[in-house]
């Protein structure tokens, strides 16, 4: 049986347990995650200017906010309305929070994709044979991470939890040091490296141009490395 899930089952069912997952604490006495935080600046309408979760970092600041929104909300105002509660939230302190829209994507979607030969609808990854199941779970994601304190590995694992992938294969790995070698085993990469760190020259991967150390070129030989043929990438790079 087909069921239409709203806001708060979202919450319930697949926010909270992810977050858990992740390593959130969600206790109120632990102020990691705490809930329906009010945004400086906002009237009544269109939003109430409350944010569903925020995610905090050990120093007060917000690292991050999580939106829910139900089936009949609009994704592109709902996502309208995340984006200035991070805007908002970063005049207050030294950077602006990530931010992650939790939407369940029926209102929206073909019913070609929804629907089955019945015409009984279902969530999107419902769909999927339980092959590509399989593969989405444990094989078709492989994130990398080198940042001190890991903020970013669980913030990272916490978004494909939140995208329904149950076990994240979320590393915390140097992709540039000896101790990578994967050569054309990636369809795609996406990938946002540092520019203005250097590598120790002693570390760098032998595959890897041993006399360059600017981090924006390392990373882009590694693409080249890591992707098999016909691999597609999108990098972020410096003005």
């Amino acid at each position: 049986m087909s069921h239409s899930p709203n806001e708060a089952w979202t919450r319930k069912e697949l926010i909270d347990p992810k977050l858990e997952a992740a390593g959130w604490d969600l206790s109120p006495a632990k102020g990691e995650v705490r809930f329906e935080i009010p945004v400086d600046g906002y009237d009544a309408e269109p939003w109430n200017g409350v944010t569903d979760y925020c995610l905090y970092r050990s120093n007060g600041e917000v690292i991050a906010v999580v939106e829910a929104k139900k089936q009949s909300r609009d994704p592109r105002v709902a996502e309208q309305q995340v984006r200035h509660y991070v805007t908002e939230i970063a005049k207050h302190q030294s950077f602006q929070p990530f931010a992650f829209l939790t939407y369940i994507l029926e209102q929206h979607t073909s019913p070609k994709i929804l629907q089955d030969e019945k015409g009984q609808k279902h969530l999107v990854g419902d769909r999927l044979s339980s092959e590509q199941s399989k593969h989405l779970q444990t094989e078709a994601l492989t994130a990398y991470d080198n940042d001190s304190g890991m903020t970013m590995l669980r913030i990272g694992s916490m978004n494909l939890m939140l995208h329904g992938i149950q076990h994240p294969r979320f590393f915390y790995k140097d992709t540039l040091s000896k101790a990578f070698n994967d050569e054309k085993s990636l369809d795609v990469v996406l990938m946002n490296p540092p520019f203005k760190g250097k590598m120790d020259e002693s570390d760098i991967n032998p595959s890897l141009p041993t006399k360059v150390k600017k981090t924006e070129l390392l990373f882009l030989h590694l693409i080249l490395r890591v992707l098999d043929m016909g691999g597609r990438c999108a990098v972020i790079v410096p003005d």
